[in-house]
């Protein structure tokens, strides 16, 4: 299957900050302030959210009590929806490449990558029959539609006494978005909807509980953990299950 990639993520698990900012970590990964930044009201719950397009792709940081996450998708699109990434490994490489500077000092124990794959079909059937080839099924009834199968094979990490998780799960829907134009001299903008028909592979990859806290560990595990990926999405269920 000849996946695009809609979201790649990295997470950190560690010791609760003190405050949870997201704009910090913002600021040792890009440099710059962020486009958007949001803070959780006043008796919610504490979250920090920092987000901004970052060449040509989209960046968001969010920071919770113990966690913290940096989320890469397709950049902004000034004709119709974004388009997945094609060429996700490289987009892969490029959060790879932030993933040390956005959980410094935070005492991470656990750490994973987490990606959103799709594949544009025709109709929902024909997204059905690329579901029914990614997992070799034999046969599904002919009007099946949302479907989904998943499973977590643990893996061993080579030269540590941890293990990985590595949740797949596969599926069929769809995709809505919404479009709105301002059209000169009307009353009302004009609005449009484009629905994708899609099968679905997501693939979460996560640590088991260790000490993360040196940088250099941590930056293996994780390229360890997107090796895993890559494998995930190019092998698919054979290579899980071989």
């Amino acid at each position: 299957m000849n996946w695009k990639a809609d979201s790649l993520h990295f997470v950190a698990f560690g010791n609760a900050p003190a405050a949870v900012d997201s704009l910090q970590p913002w600021l040792r990964v890009f440099g710059g302030s962020p486009q958007q930044l949001q803070t959780a009201p006043i008796g919610q719950p504490p979250y920090s959210l920092a987000s901004g397009v970052v060449g040509e792709y989209q960046f968001m940081i969010s920071s919770n009590p113990g966690r913290i996450e940096l989320a890469l998708s397709p950049g902004a699109h000034s004709n119709g929806p974004p388009e997945a990434i094609g060429d996700w490994r490289a987009a892969l490489d490029v959060l790879l490449g932030h993933t040390t500077l956005a959980s410094e000092n935070m005492g991470a124990h656990r750490v994973a990558i987490v990606a959103n794959f799709s594949q544009q079909a025709q109709s929902p059937f024909e997204a059905a029959e690329m579901f029914r080839q990614s997992v070799s099924l034999q046969s599904l009834p002919d009007n099946a539609v949302d479907l989904s199968f998943g499973f977590n094979l643990v893996k061993p990490i080579a030269g540590l006494q941890a293990e990985m998780n590595r949740l797949c799960r596969w599926s069929t829907g769809i995709q809505q978005f919404v479009g709105m134009q301002l059209v000169s001299g009307g009353s009302a903008p004009a609005i449009s909807m484009q629905v994708r028909h899609v099968a679905n592979l997501q693939v979460d990859l996560n640590t088991s509980i260790f000490d993360l806290q040196d940088s250099v560990l941590r930056k293996s595990v994780t390229e360890q953990l997107s090796s895993e990926l890559i494998s995930i999405a190019e092998g698919g269920y054979g290579y899980l299950v071989s």
